[in-house]
């Protein structure tokens, strides 16, 4: 992967983690995070990402190391090539 590519998938990871707590943290508030205008959700996730970054990072990073070993399963993966599957077995 490309280090542009790592930061960008870094970041990704970073703002899911960040959402994903914000709307925990409206779930236990008695709030519906479904029902509140996502502009709303996507401030208040980043303003979670900059006062929790510390926190937020190490899960990012094993969510970025969990996207990273999928994407290698998958190119090792090809199952349309199985000798069975050519023979016309069911």
């Amino acid at each position: 992967m490309k280090p542009e590519d790592e930061y960008r998938t870094l970041l990704f990871a970073l703002r899911y983690q960040a959402r994903k707590a914000v709307e925990a943290h409206w779930k236990a508030e008695g709030r519906k995070p479904q029902y509140i205008e996502s502009r709303k959700l996507r401030l208040a996730s980043e303003q979670w990402l900059t006062d929790h970054y510390a926190e937020l990072l190490p899960r990012a990073q094993e969510l970025v190391a969990y996207i990273r070993l999928s994407a290698q399963k998958k190119k090792r993966s090809n199952h349309s090539r199985i000798p069975v599957q050519m023979l016309g077995a069911k």
